[in-house]
């Protein structure tokens, strides 16, 4: 379209016309041969009305298939990049002894749109309740024996939670189990899952 305009500007003649006109001048400058004012005296703007018309009709279409590009490029990068802030649910009471597999089949098989329901993932809460007590208690020692450096009881009572914390860490790394907690963090792959 805009070549169709410069060609039609370039063999124009208005600026012939109007080259000595004393109230509208036009000189014949590169600049006034490729614009607006050099088209002919007689010219049809049908054929510019069409060519808009066809370039307005590509660019909707255009639009219209770059947006619909655009949903399938987020959907799939939520899809990769789920976080537990999307589509999760917390489900409390849980029987200790299930897993995370007895957690997925249940909600799949009996969720409200039974087989339509994908879960992304299963996430189980684990007690550590008493190591986090003794990571307290610990730090509020270490405060309480900056101010009294040569307390012996301050000394032993640390030793003490040093070895706790170190005996629940032995028995993670060894036997790869926490106690659950009976609490699970079920992400959906979409919220109707979470209905």
């Amino acid at each position: 379209m805009g070549i169709y305009s410069i060609v039609q500007n370039v063999s124009g003649d208005r600026c012939e016309l109007l080259e000595n006109h004393p109230d509208l001048p036009c000189s014949k400058s590169p600049i006034m041969l490729l614009s607006w004012p050099n088209k002919a005296v007689d010219y049809n703007e049908t054929p510019q009305n069409v060519l808009s018309f066809f370039f307005v009709l590509i660019g909707m279409g255009f639009s219209f298939y770059f947006r619909r590009w655009q949903i399938q490029t987020a959907d799939e990068c939520d899809r990769e990049q789920i976080t537990p802030s999307d589509y999760t649910i917390m489900v409390k009471n849980i029987p200790r002894s299930q897993t995370k597999e007895d957690i997925e089949k249940f909600f799949t098989e009996k969720g409200k749109y039974t087989g339509k329901t994908v879960i992304e993932k299963v996430v189980l809460a684990k007690k550590i309740g008493p190591y986090v007590d003794n990571q307290r208690k610990l730090a509020k020692l270490e405060i309480k024996k900056l101010a009294n450096p040569n307390d012996p009881t301050i000394t032993q009572q640390i030793e003490v939670i040093q070895k706790q914390l170190e005996e629940f860490e032995k028995n993670i790394a060894s036997s790869g189990h926490y106690e659950s907690a009976g609490v699970a963090f079920i992400t959906f792959r979409t919220d109707t899952g979470i209905d």
